[in-house]
């Protein structure tokens, strides 16, 4: 594989590798390293990377305000952007509770139950989503419902369309699902959503946000999803890492445990950051002490990682461990066995490669999350 550098020689994979596991770090200096040297050559990888993070080690509301630099950055690029893209996600606490997802309850997902939806919640959820996405084209909404008049409106909900039947009994039951905090049942329904139904599974996570939380956490829902359309956009395998920030997020928000869900003191529920009263070291005087790239940059996905024998579960439990500040989670102590058991099925893992995974599943459960208890559940 070729290289591609930097304009001062850098390898790329290693500083977007270097600028997301600092970030973990909270380290800005070699984060704001890292990205002064993406800024001019890969800028736009230096952004998608940014707001992947946001999503996949970044606890609570932050995807808002990172999607907005990346805006202002767009309209006129400035280093100041950056840096306080940067800068913001080294404060914010750290969490990896959405990737874990992804990786354990959607892309491995299981059905150990059913869950029951009555036909009448399955009509208003359709009559929910069919009134309040405004977003229409030729007639029909984005999303597949065709387009109503508000002059037309009527609380009785039409018929669902027969085709469109069992995706809305699945929505139905994935926000079941996450009224339960019942984590395999959310990643299986999301599971049978998200390749035909991608916008549907959305409207569904936009309308219990909008509808079932109190928190006012629905503008970080609509960047987590604009987030999912611009990253993912044209992709045929799809990264799952936006969906799953959305869920683990609307879980949270009811959780007593997660009371506040900004993921620092600068970030409002309400509005967007004002730049103009903070300042922000700038990314050109951040500088690569020893000039020595950090060792922990080096991981299986990157030339050097792979070479020195680097596995993939080396960096699932050496960057769990460097996550500063740390916002304790529902997965920080989980296994991470489901993930490995199908990656041990489909060759990408060997049986020696497996040994401490199974050793460490050995005192740490797949899945610490107890749900709650559906109406017609044995208890």
């Amino acid at each position: 594989m070729a290289y591609q550098n930097t304009d001062t020689g850098y390898n790329m994979f290693d500083m977007l590798s270097m600028l997301q596991k600092a970030i973990r770090r909270g380290d800005f200096d070699n984060a704001g390293f890292a990205a002064n040297q993406l800024k001019n050559s890969y800028r736009k990888a230096m952004w998608n990377r940014l707001v992947v993070i946001t999503a996949e080690d970044c606890f609570g509301v932050i995807t808002k305000e990172i999607i907005k630099l990346r805006e202002d950055d767009e309209r006129i690029p400035s280093d100041r952007n950056i840096g306080n893209a940067v800068a913001l996600m080294c404060r914010a606490q750290k969490s990896r509770d959405a990737c874990y997802f992804a990786c354990n309850f959607i892309l491995t997902s299981r059905r150990p139950r059913e869950i029951n939806v009555s036909q009448t919640e399955i009509d208003e959820l359709y009559m929910r989503i069919r009134r309040n996405n405004n977003d229409c084209d030729a007639g029909y909404y984005r999303s597949g419902f065709w387009q109503m008049s508000l002059l037309d409106y009527s609380e009785q909900a039409p018929p669902t369309p027969s085709g469109d039947s069992e995706k809305f009994r699945l929505c139905a039951e994935l926000q079941a699902a996450i009224s339960h905090k019942d984590m395999d049942m959310i990643g299986c329904t999301m599971d049978a959503l998200r390749h035909k139904h991608r916008n549907s599974l959305w409207d569904a996570i936009v309308d219990f946000s909008n509808n079932q939380i109190n928190h006012e956490i629905l503008s970080e829902i609509l960047a987590l999803r604009k987030a999912d359309d611009t990253i993912n956009n044209g992709k045929t395998e799809k990264d799952e890492i936006f969906i799953s920030k959305a869920v683990i997020l609307l879980c949270q928000c009811s959780d007593t445990e997660y009371a506040l869900m900004n993921s620092c003191d600068i970030i409002s529920m309400e509005r967007s950051i004002d730049w103009t009263t903070i300042w922000t070291k700038p990314i050109t005087e951040c500088i690569l002490v020893g000039d020595e790239i950090p060792e922990w940059v080096y991981d299986c996905h990157t030339l050097k990682g792979k070479k020195m024998g680097k596995t993939d579960w080396d960096m699932t439990t050496t960057e769990q461990q460097a996550l500063y500040p740390l916002r304790r989670g529902y997965f920080d102590n989980a296994s991470w066995i489901y993930a490995y058991e199908q990656d041990l099925k489909d060759g990408v893992i060997s049986q020696a490669q497996m040994k401490p995974i199974l050793e460490y599943a050995k005192t740490h459960p797949a899945n610490p999350v107890t749900h709650l208890a559906y109406e017609n559940e044995q208890k």
